[in-house]
């Protein structure tokens, strides 16, 4: 016997024959005559409401929410008529349509017989159709609303620092509005964007996320245009975060209290250009300048270590300083000659040939991937068996004995297993990566017909990374078998 529910709605002017103790003797005898099971619990009533919009009746969303449980708690949902499910007919072939096909629940009207007739069928097509396009035109819509808003001066995105949100103003922060007026004023006076950024983390004034400052977010910031009392919108494009046209942005004066002057922040946008056309350079940020370059990292913050260069009475000399501390991110601010980096590296090659421990982090040897997989495989089997065994006590077909005793095995059994996989995992093969990888990549090293992108690809196949101490000058080498 298939379970009903019934749903009854009574709206203010309906008559009596609408009422709900109406409704509910037609639906019950309908369902008794059709042999249907109609659980008390199951009956959803709505009174006083009209069936305009779903989301308005409390008790139509409860029977549809109801609907989608598993296992489905009833098959049908009788009606007195089609207009108390809904009288907006989107809504009708909306929510039936999700019953149908997503819960297999069918409506039925006791008084009506329209729902399988082919201009049913073919109206529902066509408002899904509808509805689908309102999806797609939607991203459309809220664009709009969101160019409308900007267009009345009001705030969009995300909270900038120097600002806190009220009442949809934004209002000056007690200490971030004063730092912000100190960045532009740092900046138009000369100073560079790594000096702003140390002083701002010097002074323990975070960004709006609590991170340490950096040039990038202090160029953002020196480019906002909310910070002379604007709103903008439509700056960048999604996605790709490349700034737009002049010509395709919002920009209107806001009844916010601007940080600087108009004439302050357009000193800053000319100096922020000037130094772009100076920082530009002809090479391209992936040529390799030495072969260390991408395997050495800072030791203090973990960053890796930028390669750069000056020139001395003609001559270029590299040498290498941690990435974070130049954005200002990290306080090693030391550098490293590249020259002397090189040679240090070259003597603790050396002395790792004559040591039996050295940092390694991976082993390759096909014969040891091949055990530890088998071994792998067989703990996995292991933790099956223990979800059995578990699930056979749980169900009470083994008793607590049984249950400890076979837990006792498994865990034996995997203790043998883990001991075999720590045995397969030692070094089996550092002497041959000491007499052989590392021999023949000193050699490499030193020949003077090898590039440095051909030292640096063959020093990446076994060498995972060159850790630097910055202060103290020493290194640590942690290899690839």
């Amino acid at each position: 016997m298939q379970t009903a529910a019934l749903y009854i709605r009574v709206s203010t002017d309906d008559q009596v024959e609408y009422s709900p103790d109406a409704q509910k003797k037609s639906l019950l005898k309908y369902a008794d005559d059709n042999h249907l099971f109609v659980d008390e619990q199951y009956i959803f009533v709505d009174e006083g409401l009209s069936g305009r919009q779903a989301e308005k009746r409390p008790a139509f969303m409860h029977m549809i929410a109801t609907a989608k449980k598993r296992p489905r708690p009833f098959d049908v949902i009788l009606v007195h008529k089609f207009d108390r499910f809904a009288r907006n007919r989107e809504d009708s072939v909306v929510y039936k349509s999700l019953l149908r096909k997503d819960c297999n629940v069918k409506v039925i009207s006791i008084t009506e017989t329209l729902e399988d007739d082919k201009f049913s069928i073919i109206l529902e097509s066509m408002l899904e159709a509808m509805a689908e396009y309102y999806s797609l035109n939607l991203s459309d819509e809220v664009k709009k609303g969101m160019f409308e808003k900007a267009s009345r001066g009001e705030h969009i995105g995300n909270l900038p620092f120097g600002y806190i949100l009220k009442d949809k103003n934004l209002l000056p922060h007690p200490t971030e509005f004063p730092a912000v007026q100190k960045i532009f004023e740092m900046f138009v006076s000369g100073s560079s964007l790594l000096e702003i950024a140390r002083y701002l983390n010097t002074h323990d004034i975070k960004t709006k996320n609590g991170k340490l400052w950096t040039k990038q977010p202090l160029r953002y910031l020196l480019r906002n245009h909310v910070y002379m009392g604007y709103t903008r919108y439509n700056y960048r494009a999604p996605k790709t975060n490349i700034i737009n046209p002049k010509s395709a942005w919002i920009l209107i004066k806001s009844a916010h209290k601007p940080a600087i002057t108009d004439d302050i922040f357009e000193k800053a946008q000319t100096i922020l250009k000037n130094n772009y056309v100076m920082n530009r350079t002809d090479t391209h940020s992936d040529q390799v300048k030495s072969w260390m370059q991408k395997l050495v990292t800072c030791k203090h913050c973990g960053s890796t270590l930028r390669i750069l260069h000056v020139n001395r009475k003609g001559v270029r000399y590299n040498y290498f300083r941690c990435d974070k501390a130049y954005q200002g991110g990290c306080n090693m601010n030391n550098t490293y000659s590249a020259i002397k980096l090189n040679a240090i590296i070259l003597e603790k090659l050396n002395v790792d040939l004559r040591i039996d421990h050295i940092n390694i982090t991976m082993i390759k040897s096909s014969n040891d991937i091949n055990e530890l997989n088998i071994l792998n495989k067989k703990l996995a089997k292991l933790k099956r068996q223990n979800e059995l065994i578990y699930k056979s006590y749980i169900g009470e077909i083994d008793s607590l004995e049984e249950y400890k005793k076979n837990k006792d095995n498994i865990l034996q059994e995997e203790a043998e297993i883990f001991a075999l996989i720590e045995k397969a995992s030692k070094n089996k093969n550092a002497e041959i990566l000491k007499t052989i990888q590392i021999e023949n990549f000193k050699a490499l090293l030193t020949h003077e017909n090898v590039t440095e992108n051909d030292k640096h690809k063959a020093a990446r196949k076994f060498i995972e990374k060159i850790e630097v101490d910055l202060f103290k000058k020493n290194i640590n080498l942690y290899y690839y078998i």
